[in-house]
């Protein structure tokens, strides 16, 4: 009998998963659902899926491992609706949406027996500097030396963490394990908060009286800064942040504290401690790439994943082979 894999939100992030998913071995079946119809079904011509799903309440129960791919605010509605639904031993792997809230959502619908981990994955080094930066086609190399952040409980059994495992070494990116408060801290400053000044720079633009000079002049640089506010449907933004509003806000405070400091700097008309400051943030970016680019994380503070092996049915149903050439 095969290992039933069930994917939900099939856009870029949930696609990629499913066309890296063709190097499991082992007797693996990969289904999708998307609630557009359109995504479903270039999913299918993408070879991202081998089956597509249109009624995910009916094909549940005999899945073995659901990954969903959707925005945060609808973790919820599929956990109510699916999780009694679950047969036991199921696993359901969330890669979007607040963890913390997540796992409380997952403890509130889920029987006893079915397993919930959070696993943000991130993109690899080559999909970083994407200009201008558009989601784009789902290819299995999207994650490639990116990482997969993993929040589990202390329920979760040793074999299931090692599902998330192998399906980090599927996306051919690094697991680690991260505290599910952390990571929403973590994602609210990272994603959340570019978009939310993108957003304030072109309100701020957009209101000025001199805007209309603005529209002739503004050019490459200000399409860039601002070009995060179109990434995402408004509704989808607004959701998003209602269910991380502390963090967000925390972040937003402390980047509020930093343009002060920063006019506080210009005001000064102090030329040399402006150049250091623009040098220190100039070199602190181009350090981030650069162990980005390596994916060497020795020293940093992230959680090993080392200690948990294929064993069983992970071998036989999610072992992996390396779409790359590693010769």
């Amino acid at each position: 009998m095969s290992y039933q894999i069930m994917i939900i939100g099939l856009d870029q992030i949930g696609a990629s998963i499913g066309l890296a998913l063709a190097n499991a071995e082992g007797d693996v079946k990969r289904l999708g659902y998307d609630a557009d119809k359109k995504q479903m079904k270039q999913a299918l011509e993408i070879n991202a899926i081998d089956e597509a799903v249109t009624w995910p309440r009916r094909a549940i129960k005999n899945i073995d491992l659901l990954i969903l791919a959707v925005p945060g605010n609808e973790v919820q509605d599929y956990l109510e609706n699916l999780g009694p639904l679950f047969k036991e031993g199921a696993l359901i792997i969330d890669t979007g949406g607040v963890k913390s809230l997540a796992f409380e959502w997952a403890s509130s619908y889920l029987p006893s027996g079915r397993y919930f981990v959070a696993a943000t994955p991130i993109v690899g080094p080559a999909s970083l500097e994407l200009v201008p930066f558009e989601p784009g086609e789902a290819r299995a190399d999207l994650f490639q030396d990116g990482l997969l952040a993993i929040s589990t409980s202390t329920e979760t059994p040793e074999n299931l963490l090692a599902v998330a495992i192998n399906l980090a070494r599927l996306l051919d990116a690094q697991p680690f394990f991260i505290d599910q408060n952390e990571q929403d801290a973590v994602i609210a400053a990272t994603d959340d908060l570019p978009t939310l000044l993108s957003a304030a720079l072109m309100h701020s633009s957009a209101e000025s009286s001199s805007w209309r000079e603005h529209q002739r002049l503004a050019g490459q640089t200000f399409a860039f800064a601002t070009h995060l506010v179109q990434l995402r449907p408004p509704k989808q933004v607004q959701n998003r942040f209602a269910l991380n509003r502390e963090k967000v806000l925390a972040k937003l405070d402390g980047i509020i504290d930093e343009l002060v400091r920063l006019r506080l700097l210009l005001a000064g008309e102090d030329e040399d401690t402006l150049e250091r400051y623009l040098e220190e943030a100039n070199q602190a970016r181009f350090s981030w790439l650069d162990l980005r680019s390596k994916a060497d994380w020795i020293g940093q503070d992230l959680h090993p994943s080392e200690k948990i092996g294929e064993t069983g049915l992970i071998r036989k149903f999610l072992g992996f082979r390396s779409y790359k050439n590693k010769s």
